[in-house]
């Protein structure tokens, strides 16, 4: 990369709607980390019951 900014570490926009773990998997991918460090990554995926909403709908 040509340019670096001390706002964000990787070459994307910061509003990105990527989720944790999809970040952490395009990281890794790209071999963004320093020396091409690659990471274990294992993600879990929970059903959308275990999901708490702290705001309640009305």
């Amino acid at each position: 990369m040509k340019y670096k900014s001390g706002i964000g570490m990787f070459p994307i926009p910061m509003s990105h709607g990527l989720t944790v773990g999809e970040f952490a998997q395009m990281v890794n991918g790209e071999g963004w980390l320093a020396n091409k460090v690659k990471c274990n990554i294992k993600l879990l995926r929970l059903p959308i019951t275990t999901m708490i909403c702290l705001i309640p709908f009305r």
